[in-house]
């Protein structure tokens, strides 16, 4: 009886650590292999198809670092805004409108919201704003 019920705890432990946290309006993160991440719409779709860096949120709205998109090679906007190699993305997750914002005001808002995921992605050359 007792290891029985010691699976069982272990079984629901695991099953918390590994879900997702929920994020406003529904969004969730999709996880590929090799620590790939991309943030998804709440119908499934993909929200941003750059890679995820940074993710945060608050109670209402989720901030994206991301790589840029690109498709062949070439980037898709929207582009970086600094001299770095990475698009901020803020979601309203209510309204789900998007809007791009500078990595300063980026690391700023981030300061106060909760990270739900983080992941070393250095800027790689060949990306917009990679310094040679």
């Amino acid at each position: 009886m007792t290891r029985r019920l010691l699976l069982m705890l272990a079984t629901i432990v695991i099953s918390a650590c590994s879900a997702s946290p929920t994020l406003p309006g529904g969004y969730t993160v999709s996880h590929g292999d090799r620590g790939k991440a991309w943030l998804q719409n709440p119908d499934g779709t993909l929200a941003y198809a750059g890679l995820i860096k940074r993710l945060h949120r608050d109670e209402r709205r989720i901030l994206l670092v991301a790589y840029p998109v690109s498709y062949g090679g070439e980037a898709a906007p929207p582009y970086p805004l600094d001299d770095t190699c990475y698009v901020a993305l803020v979601v309203d997750g209510p309204t789900r409108r998007v809007s791009q914002i500078h990595m300063a005001e980026a690391d700023r808002l981030a300061s106060h919201m909760s990270e739900v995921e983080s992941y070393e992605r250095p800027c790689l050359n060949g990306m917009p704003n990679t310094p040679s």
